[in-house]
């Protein structure tokens, strides 16, 4: 079997993705509820040096 088609079998098997055709879906959605302004406002902090 290809690398690539271990590791996404093995990530599914954790519960870490879902396998699709032609790809695969995360199932770790980081700021799913979150409006886009919401995350640019608390964004601002990190860009600033």
């Amino acid at each position: 079997m290809e690398t690539i088609r271990r590791d996404l079998k093995e990530l599914e098997k954790k519960g870490k993705l879902i396998r699709v055709h032609g790809g695969a879906i995360s199932y770790q959605v980081e700021d799913a509820g979150t409006s886009f302004i919401n995350r640019a406002k608390s964004n601002v902090n990190k860009n600033v040096i």
